[in-house]
């Protein structure tokens, strides 16, 4: 993993989380994250 990724999703996971409340919202990111990795 890149070290901007880690940032990205440092930042991001916290704001996902109050936004929604809820893990699905982090275990849709951490789908679409694996999937754009296949495409990279």
């Amino acid at each position: 993993m890149h070290s901007n990724d880690k940032a990205l999703l440092v930042t991001l996971i916290p704001i996902l989380i109050k936004s929604t409340g809820s893990k699905t919202a982090l275990e849709k990111l951490a789908v679409s994250t694996r999937r754009n990795r296949m495409f990279l």
